[in-house]
């Protein structure tokens, strides 16, 4: 009896472990922004939104939908190691929340990731 329950525990904990993984892996591939020059952007992400800001300060905006379903309210570290291999600097004194802040020569952009979408902001200073 103890064993099965044992085998039971082990049987629910690699389910659960492999549940909270799907989606976002090591293999995920990246492409450019269409918007934002140089941006890696997940191959598997879904633009939503691509609009005119009308605030003087942001020059572009996209949406994106994460198509893996997964609820993200932190970047990923491995995102996190592709935005800095593409040549972005995060300027981790302008964190906030949600948003991290990459710069990369004369740009500046914001990334916000939440419930599953998040959008990337490039802004003029």
């Amino acid at each position: 009896m103890k064993t099965s329950r044992i085998y039971f525990v082990i049987f629910i904990s690699i389910i659960a472990l492999t549940a909270c993984n799907y989606g976002y892996h090591e293999n995920v591939t990246f492409i450019e922004s269409s918007t934002i020059e140089n941006f890696p952007i997940p191959e598997n992400a879904e633009m939503t939104t691509n609009r005119t800001p009308t605030n003087p300060k942001i020059e572009k905006y996209e949406l994106y939908k994460l198509t893996s379903g997964r609820q993200e309210l932190i970047l990923p570290q491995r995102y996190l190691e592709e935005i800095e291999a593409w040549g972005w600097i995060e300027l981790e004194e302008e964190r906030f929340g949600v948003k991290n802040v990459f710069k990369k020569e004369d740009k500046k952009v914001w990334f916000i990731i939440e419930d599953g979408v998040f959008s990337i902001t490039e802004i003029s200073e």
